[in-house]
């Protein structure tokens, strides 16, 4: 963990530096989506002018606004005798919840088809920018022709989506897997859903279950939605103490061409020797044990030091709101095959059914 923090971090690193190996290392990005913000650009202004703007979007600690759009996008895309996929069902709605809160779409426009549609172009655009070959420009036209007729008064609707529905969209689907079998857990989150509060995320459930916070917390640990984070460092900008550390830690020194680094937080977060032998093993009830002060130092979900996520105090209650939507909702979750993952794909047989219905719709 202290390896992956002072990579992610090193003291002695100035931000232009810092933002540099982050650009370095989502260069991928720019080529598949046309992303030009602090994720994908070494510029301090537009980091501080991104970092402002999502300031003002994630500032308030009441998710009403989060939760109401995802109530409506269930009520919208959920009719009583239907039945869906449920990582169809959660994508949709997440990015429902996005597209509204964020970006200001009217949720009458839209439809579930075509939600549908663009979460498919965007793990297709993202499994394709993992490999060098070129990407079909009419993929990224169609998607952004449909963003825009959502929200045209946006420049670049995806610098936007990309960072909040592409990791939230995750924590949500294996929230709502881990509480519907459990009913002390599930009621928790129907009472959050009711009182969106920051009072109301903190507070355990009945009978002593764990609250909001807690479980989601539990999930960005377990299965982190960013399994691992990426530096692109050239020696010339290496830190003499993060050189050391590097080689304390049996690591090969960048040549003085940039040189990947790679964060497996993943890893890190399911390590026996920090979290105890239970270190694999899905139990909200830990985050009871960790001081609120220790956390932020021990989840790395989020990064750590300068570039942390701006939004990492309000992204767990968001998410936390959207699952709790769909766990309020009259619907059954209904199992499958597949296993719960943090992975784009999966969930094999997982449905959501409207109760009444069985037959798979969608």
């Amino acid at each position: 963990t202290s390896a992956i923090t002072r990579l992610l971090s090193p003291s002695s690193f100035p931000l232009p530096s810092l933002l540099e190996a982050r650009a370095r290392a989502n260069a991928r990005f720019v080529r598949a989506f046309e992303i030009n913000s602090t994720f994908t650009s070494p510029s301090s202004d537009v980091h501080v002018n991104f970092v402002k703007y999502m300031k003002d979007l994630v500032s308030i600690t009441d998710w009403t606004r989060v939760s109401d759009a995802a109530t409506s996008a269930i009520g919208l895309h959920i009719q009583p005798g239907s039945a869906h996929t449920f990582d169809k069902t959660v994508r949709a709605t997440v990015l429902h919840v996005v597209l509204v809160t964020f970006l200001g779409a009217d949720p009458m426009l839209l439809e579930l088809e075509k939600l549908n549609h663009i979460t498919v172009q965007l793990n297709h655009l993202w499994t394709l920018s993992k490999s060098p070959a070129p990407i079909p420009s009419h993929l990224l036209q169609e998607l952004n022709t449909q963003l825009r007729a959502w929200v045209p008064h946006v420049d670049n609707p995806l610098e936007i989506i990309i960072p909040t529905y592409e990791t939230m969209w995750r924590v949500v689907a294996v929230a709502i897997a881990y509480a519907h079998r459990d009913t002390h857990l599930k009621s928790m989150f129907i009472a959050f859903h009711d009182y969106p509060t920051l009072a109301q995320f903190r507070d355990n459930g009945p009978e002593g279950s764990p609250s909001a916070k807690a479980v989601i917390h539990e999930v960005l640990r377990l299965y982190p939605p960013t399994r691992r984070i990426s530096r692109h460092i050239s020696r010339d900008v290496l830190p003499a103490p993060l050189a050391n550390l590097l080689r304390a830690v049996g690591a090969t020194l960048p040549s003085p061409s940039p040189t990947y680094f790679v964060a497996d937080v993943e890893a890190a977060q399911r390590d026996p020797a920090v979290w105890g032998p239970d270190a694999q093993v899905f139990d909200p009830c830990r985050w009871t044990r960790i001081p609120d002060g220790e956390w932020t130092s021990r989840l790395l979900s989020f990064g750590h030091g300068r570039l942390r996520c701006i939004a990492s105090t309000w992204a767990p209650g968001a998410a936390a709101a959207s699952a709790a939507a769909v766990l309020a909702a009259d619907v059954d979750i209904l199992e499958g095959e597949g296993a719960i993952t943090s992975g784009r794909e999966g969930w094999q047989g997982w449905r959501v059914v409207a109760r009444g219905q069985t037959e798979l719709s969608s």
